[in-house]
């Protein structure tokens, strides 16, 4: 009766949702984005959907749409979350992009979340083939904080495929 009505959508999106017609549920969520009304956890559950559907790319639109409208800045976990995804998706190039928006929007990170970053940034690098420049970036994690355990995990995993089997026990 009224399409403008965002809460509308996003009521039927979430009835999608508990009907397992989670593409229907895309549908109603993008309406709600296109009428600029859609917030940050809209359009993270749409990245979401979008992510079991496999497709990335209009995945990581919803991603960073969230990111950029994270005026608060307190949805850094969410953009952690949706790079660590894409990158596990071997969604490279789409993991970049939100690696570099995660940068460009969180100038503040804690310690703890600059180490989680430099580490997706290191698993991206050795998924590309940078393998020398993660292997910098996990050594530099590991000497600010040894207890990292993906840290120490992918520069074990670095060590052994270079050949270095002492190194990776280590």
């Amino acid at each position: 009766a009224n399409p403008e009505d965002a809460n509308a959508w996003l009521f039927q999106a979430n009835a999608f949702i508990g009907l397992d017609e989670p593409m229907k549920a895309a549908v109603n969520l993008e309406t709600v984005r296109m009428l600029g009304k859609a917030r940050t956890s809209s359009l993270v559950l749409l990245g979401d959907i979008y992510m079991n559907a496999g497709a990335t790319d209009l995945a990581r639109s919803a991603y960073l749409d969230a990111i950029e409208r994270d005026e608060s800045g307190t949805q850094f976990e969410t953009a952690y979350r949706a790079a660590d995804l894409l990158i596990r998706s071997r969604a490279y190039d789409d993991a970049g992009k939100i690696l570099a928006s995660i940068r460009r929007r969180y100038k503040s990170l804690t310690q703890d979340q600059e180490l989680e970053v430099l580490t997706l940034e290191a698993k991206l690098a050795r998924a590309q083939g940078r393998d020398k420049e993660a292997a910098r970036t996990l050594e530099s994690i590991v000497q600010r904080d040894g207890t990292r355990g993906d840290a120490l995990l992918e520069l074990a995993s670095y060590y052994q495929s270079s050949g270095q089997p002492e190194k990776a026990l280590l």
